[in-house]
């Protein structure tokens, strides 16, 4: 790795690619004046400034680094706990993984800094890895009810977000999880895979279901009509008393929910020329963000969203149409 110094919020490239070394540095730096090993919450919470943390010592009021990743919420510093991990800067105290605690490359790594470039995707839990691990919290306080014992005494938290990160569909593969030792796997383990496997093939229709609940209250319903109306985007800004941004969200949910059809729409309003490359940036890249596509293109937020939503429809009729005809 390069030596680099990194900065807290530094702009993501146009290949994602972010240098976290400065945040690292301040995880690790924390981690190593705790003095002994805590939870990753109690940590996470600890660096993201949670007001309603309680200290576990007194003297953890003056690390300085406390609060410094306030501008990340706790689930992302959770989601860089995991990545140095996988790093091997960190690591799960055996035999339970109920603490995290510096490895030894850790406290190398502390005296010489080296840079860490990951993919900013690799940062964030997913929207769906999110649900699943929501869903294995709710089995996880239900086997504890259950068992008549603590939440903590059943799967560590950092077991948990294990499981949700490796997605295992074994139990070869669950054994292998820091703190799923043989006995908790035989004992939990059928009913860990039936969550990860319900999650992956209901994910979906949850999100379906999601969307379709949303767009059923607040603005929406009254956005629907004026659209339908052929009213222009911003004299449904004015009448619903909502920032134009915000329409242009309210259409895409209610596209995505089959309540409007956009595309006809964006082919009359949208710019052709800048509506052919936007759909082609994201014909190529489908997972861009409308940031590294304004990034590239420069072209206006607004008209990126629906170059998006225009490209997402498009690969769907062809998929459709492939389907047909196999």
């Amino acid at each position: 790795m390069n030596r680099a110094e990194g900065t807290l919020e530094q702009a993501a490239s146009n290949s994602r690619d972010e240098n976290f070394q400065a945040m690292a540095s301040i995880i690790l730096e924390t981690m190593a004046a705790f003095g002994k090993p805590y939870g990753p919450n109690y940590t996470a919470q600890f660096l993201t400034g949670d007001k309603y943390l309680a200290l576990r010592q007194a003297a953890h009021q003056d690390i300085e680094t406390r609060g410094r990743l306030g501008f990340r919420s706790v689930e992302d510093v959770l989601r860089m706990l995991h990545h140095l991990v996988d790093l091997g800067l960190i690591e799960g105290k055996a035999p339970d993984c109920m603490t995290i605690d510096l490895s030894q490359a850790g406290r190398q790594w502390l005296t010489q800094r080296d840079e860490i470039t990951a993919d900013i995707r690799q940062m964030r839990f997913s929207p769906q890895e999110k649900y699943l691990r929501n869903a294995l919290k709710v089995w996880r306080r239900d086997l504890a009810e259950r068992m008549k014992v603590k939440v903590w005494e059943t799967i560590a938290d950092f077991s948990l977000d294990r499981i949700v990160l490796a997605k295992p569909l074994d139990m070869d593969a669950l054994v292998r999880i820091p703190g799923m030792n043989p006995l908790k796997t035989r004992q939990f383990g059928l009913e860990i895979l039936k969550c990860v496997q319900d999650v992956s093939e209901h994910f979906e229709d949850f999100m379906r279901a999601s969307l379709l609940a949303k767009v059923k209250g607040g603005s929406y319903p009254k956005v629907k009509a004026l659209f339908d109306q052929n009213l222009t985007l911003p004299e449904i800004a004015e009448q619903c008393r909502l920032n134009l941004n915000t329409v242009h969200g309210y259409l895409r949910d209610l596209h995505s929910a089959n309540l409007v059809d956009l595309i006809p729409w964006i082919e009359r309003n949208i710019n052709s020329k800048s509506l052919s490359r936007g759909v082609k940036h994201f014909e190529q890249m489908p997972n861009s963000t409308i940031k590294e596509a304004f990034q590239t293109l420069g072209l206006d937020y607004s008209t990126l969203l629906f170059c998006a939503l225009y490209a997402k429809d498009k690969r769907m009729h062809e998929k459709e149409s492939r389907k047909l005809a196999s």
